[in-house]
């Protein structure tokens, strides 16, 4: 059962405060996801930006020994 689907089914039943409450709820919800979205987007940068990444392994051609 969806958020809206509560909501519209709390106001049918006249428990309006109820209904504004699950509303700001599902509002939080998708505020908080939202923003865990760019927090996680903002560590991997700075991450990025300033830890030593490891060494990439050498190339093949470069350890081929002609065998």
């Amino acid at each position: 059962m969806t958020p809206q689907a509560v909501i519209e089914y709390l106001r049918g039943a006249g428990q309006h405060a109820m209904a504004d409450t699950v509303a700001r709820l599902r509002d939080d919800a998708m505020r908080f996801q939202l923003r865990a979205e760019a927090n996680l987007r903002d560590y991997y940068e700075l991450r990025d930006k300033h830890e030593p990444r490891a060494p990439s392994p050498s190339c093949w051609k470069n350890n081929w020994t002609g065998d």
